[in-house]
């Protein structure tokens, strides 16, 4: 009678060792791939959260403000825009090479300073467009694609009517 070997071979051995490190090694692409994925979706969500934050800070001066100009700034044409308050007061947007910078003094003349960083943008331009009465303020933000992001340019435009805060005051005041 032949008696049954208990033990492994070396090739076996050898098999599970492979195959418990290709198991890993597929672990490790998975977290790698699951973390840039996070990174990117948290990036995403801030953007978001910053466009926004710019988006209602825009409107609620722009229909605060009596007057604007579109101003030559440090990033090229049209990149400065100076909204005029009824105090007297005015406050100033200007696109930056990373995101946009709002400056003024608020309503006990101290100093306001807001930044909403961005990613990179190229062309972004802020107007004033006159039509249907009252003017309208406009800013075109264009950014590159992000890093997982198709295509190529990605444009946001956030506009705000000037003066809708004073639309039922008397104008001869």
């Amino acid at each position: 009678a032949m008696r049954r070997r208990r033990g492994t071979s070396l090739v076996e051995t050898m098999v599970v060792i492979a195959t418990g490190g290709l198991v890993l090694g597929l672990c490790v692409i998975l977290i790698q791939a699951l973390l840039k994925l996070d990174r990117a979706g948290r990036s995403h969500l801030v953007e978001g959260m910053t466009l926004a934050r710019l988006a209602r800070d825009l409107r609620r001066d722009a229909r605060a403000a009596t007057a604007a100009e579109v101003k030559a700034g440090d990033a090229g044409p049209e990149t400065r825009l100076a909204l005029t308050l009824p105090s007297g007061r005015s406050i100033e947007y200007q696109i930056q090479a990373r995101g946009l910078a709002r400056e003024g003094k608020d309503d006990w003349g101290l100093p306001l300073v807001e930044s909403y960083p961005l990613r990179p943008s190229q062309g972004s331009r802020w107007s004033v467009e006159r039509e249907e009465g009252r003017p309208r303020v406009a800013l075109l933000l264009r950014f590159g694609a992000s890093e997982g992001e198709p295509g190529g340019w990605r444009s946001v435009r956030m506009e705000g009517r000037l003066g809708s805060d004073h639309r039922f005051e008397d104008p001869r005041r």
